[in-house]
């Protein structure tokens, strides 16, 4: 939105009524270099414009498969023999989440004791229900 200086994002399922127009439409060179940019750093279905980041203690089999191929939102911050310190940047809490569950136990978060709860209560839910 020009007007405010904001990138929109649209769910595409949620939009109804869709009427084409058949009129020529000329592009803002402006707005399209910043589009490009924006899709080149993309690393998320669930881009947002902001970013969180949260640490996350990283062991055993994670931690072999992080030192070989992190993926462009971690970092390495610390490394030890038996566990690294891993930055991972996100979008959506989302993100932090479904990776946190598929290395479980060897991840975990240390750093955002709200996260790691709310993640704590989606697997307890989750548990009771099996």
């Amino acid at each position: 939105d020009p007007s405010v200086e904001i990138l929109k994002t649209y769910y595409f399922k949620n939009i109804s009524e869709l009427t084409m127009l058949y009129e020529n439409f000329t592009g803002n060179a402006q707005i399209e270099d910043d589009l490009n940019k924006v899709c080149n750093k993309m690393d998320s279905v669930w881009y947002s414009g902001e970013q969180e980041s949260c640490l996350l203690r990283v062991e055993d089999k994670a931690k072999y498969y992080l030192q070989r191929d992190i993926p462009s939102n971690m970092e390495i911050v610390e490394q030890y023999d038996t566990h690294n310190i891993v930055r991972m940047t996100y979008h959506n809490e989302i993100e932090l989440f479904s990776f946190v569950k598929q290395w479980i136990p060897d991840v975990k978060i240390i750093d955002n004791q709200i996260l790691s709860d709310k993640l704590s209560a989606q697997l307890q839910d989750f548990l009771s229900h099996t």
